[in-house]
């Protein structure tokens, strides 16, 4: 399988051997734009129906129309979500409780674990 990446202002992307999409989120405040063409850009690359380890820890903001569209617009089948302790993990709280995304996702601080939740999630899938 070759390798394919992506990269915009939001995010670096390349989908793995295994078809897994890591992506890395830059230190940037995400805006609704930024984000239509972040997805848009990851659903030429890599399909409609991705399994993704997104790692959020430099991430400085998500305004709350960002948040909403990602809940219900994303490219991800699910989505395991790396986290620090400090902003990131608020930030993905508020995602997860408030807009309720409609794919599998989870938050974690391990990169180790979140791989081995999404590798669970694309199992049941397979």
């Amino acid at each position: 399988m070759r390798e394919l990446k992506i990269s915009s202002p939001l995010a670096s992307a390349r989908q793995r051997e295994d078809g897994i999409i890591h992506e890395v989120y830059h230190a940037v405040k995400v805006n609704i734009q930024d984000l239509e063409a972040h997805i848009e850009a990851s659903r030429q690359a890599f399909g409609s129906t991705g399994y993704y380890i997104s790692d959020i820890r430099q991430l400085k903001s998500v305004c709350q129309q960002s948040r909403k569209h990602l809940a219900h617009h994303s490219v991800a089948k699910a989505s395991a979500l790396i986290v620090s302790s400090g902003f990131s993990t608020i930030v993905g709280n508020i995602f997860l409780k408030f807009n309720q995304p409609d794919f599998a996702s989870k938050l974690f601080t391990s990169e180790e674990k979140a791989l081995a939740w999404i590798k669970e999630q694309q199992a049941l899938d397979n």
